[in-house]
């Protein structure tokens, strides 16, 4: 019997390989579905129908996104069925919720998002079913491969998307550190901002900010400074940042999110934790620029933890527990 990835069509990676090329490889969730494909012999389909699965398939890992396979609870009942759901914030939670029937179906839903609390308490019986994929770095060879920098710049890079409704104290710093670096003042000098790859191409170049990079070169790019910010945003969630910058040797300098104390991160072991406002999180960056030393350890220790612990191979692992027990 088959086992079968079914994606939406417009997610096909032909549609992509300028970002395939840019980035140096598999993007997105991408880089999962082609997990799954090579190592636990899943077939990717791309489609906009569920007539679209062959007749004889077994198991359907189906990508469930707004105005997606809606009809999937239609599917064959001796079928076994994997819904996943990435964002579910918005209008997407309102049309997960408007397919209750699908999530009644399936035998086994996977959220890539934290906040499902709501759905929970909506859809009854989706506690039972229902498993939370951790964020993880991806793919696993782009951060493993790069070495413990010893000499790294003994700065730190602030990075992500700047957008004061989403990302507030991550904006407020942006523009903090631009009016010092204005300003010719010490701090300014002693911190970059690293423009992101997709939100940021269309906007004027800023002279104060890196140019951006994406892929292998960010990973290279985070490797290269001694610490790194992964500011959350309003939704208080444990972003891609906060395990992206571990994994490539920098020192994570974020603010706490309940998460991360659930996933095991300890602060002042892991990462240092910072707090509102801005300059708040200035002088915490400039306190651990001056005393490199006393971080060396957290900065080794946080890069092992993730890289143990966060790597996209160990959500491969949870997949194969989750396939045999279907």
């Amino acid at each position: 019997m088959k086992k079968i990835v079914l994606i939406p069509k417009r997610l096909h990676p032909s549609r992509f390989s300028y970002m395939r090329d840019l980035v140096g490889g598999c993007l997105g969730g991408q880089c999962f579905y082609e997990l799954l494909r090579d190592e636990l012999g899943f077939e990717l389909i791309y489609a906009n129908s569920i007539s679209d699965i062959p007749s004889d398939t077994g198991i359907v890992w189906c990508i469930f996104r707004n105005n997606f396979f809606g009809d999937i609870a239609k599917l064959k009942k001796n079928v076994k069925l994997i819904l996943s759901f990435g964002d579910i914030h918005g209008g997407h939670r309102e049309w997960i919720l408007s397919h209750s029937d699908a999530i009644n179906r399936a035998d086994v839903v996977i959220s890539l998002s934290q906040g499902t609390e709501y759905l929970v308490e909506k859809c009854e019986g989706l506690s039972k079913k229902l498993v939370y994929f951790r964020k993880c770095f991806q793919p696993h060879d782009r951060f493993v491969k790069l070495p413990f920098n010893k000499n790294p710049k003994m700065k730190c890079l602030v990075t992500g998307r700047f957008e004061s409704r989403t990302y507030p104290l991550r904006t407020s710093v942006m523009n903090h550190v631009i009016k010092l670096k204005k300003a010719g003042e010490e701090a300014g000098k002693l911190i970059d901002v690293n423009a992101h790859y997709w939100y940021d191409r269309k906007k004027e170049k800023n002279p104060f900010m890196l140019d951006s990079v994406c892929g292998d070169r960010y990973a290279k790019r985070l490797n290269e400074y001694f610490c790194s910010t992964g500011l959350s945003g309003v939704q208080n969630y444990l972003l891609g940042k906060i395990v992206e910058i571990p994994a490539a040797g920098s020192l994570l300098i974020t603010q706490e999110v309940p998460e991360m104390k659930a996933r095991g991160f300890v602060p002042w072991e892991h990462y240092v934790p910072v707090n509102k406002p801005s300059s708040s999180v200035i002088d915490q960056i400039v306190d651990v620029l001056r005393c490199p030393g006393d971080f060396e350890g957290i900065r080794m220790n946080g890069m092992k933890f993730v890289r143990e612990n966060f790597s996209i191979r160990n959500r491969l692992e949870k997949t194969k527990k989750i396939l045999g027990q279907l």
